[in-house]
């Protein structure tokens, strides 16, 4: 990969990644059989981590108030690609959840509230969604919800329930 004065201006690292990119398999996302999509990939890979880290401390730094991603995106000015991907791979990392709070973003249209998980609550990896997915199929849910509020459903149907245990 060529050198990018404009990535040093930004304050990027030079040079290899700081750390592997380890999510998605360790392929960046993309469009598969998308040259341009892949070379856009490749591209932002290297940066990732320090944009993944700018996300992360703004949310650190909103404690329990957490932000939209359109709030994410106006804080560090970056494009809403960009801030999105980053605040999802904090999710995939265990590191950000679902605050289960709504607010309007700019547009009027209600977004979720994403907020830091604090390290005394990171258990290890996160809930493989394709499981969470099933799990909540099986409690009547659409899927879409997050780990603690399919727990907080497992547990009232398990408490109501006339499940023997030993």
């Amino acid at each position: 990969m060529k050198h990018d004065p404009r990535q040093a201006a930004l304050g990027f690292p030079e040079g290899p990644p700081r750390e592997p990119y380890s999510l998605y398999g360790g392929t960046p996302p993309h469009e598969q059989g998308s040259e341009t999509s892949k070379a856009a990939a490749e591209s932002i890979a290297r940066a990732s981590p320090a944009l993944r880290a700018r996300v992360e401390a703004y949310l650190a730094s909103r404690g329990s108030a957490g932000a939209t991603d359109n709030e994410i995106e106006l804080a560090l000015r970056m494009r809403h690609q960009t801030a999105s991907a980053r605040r999802r791979e904090l999710v995939q990392l265990g590191h950000v959840r679902d605050s289960l709070a709504r607010r309007p973003t700019d547009s009027g249209r209600t977004a979720c509230v994403w907020a830091i998980i604090p390290e005394s609550e990171r258990g290890g990896p996160p809930v493989d969604r394709a499981f969470r997915h099933e799990v909540a199929k099986l409690l009547g849910l659409n899927g879409d919800e997050t780990k603690e509020a399919i727990l907080e459903r497992l547990m009232v149907k398990l408490a109501s329930s006339d499940v023997v245990t030993e």
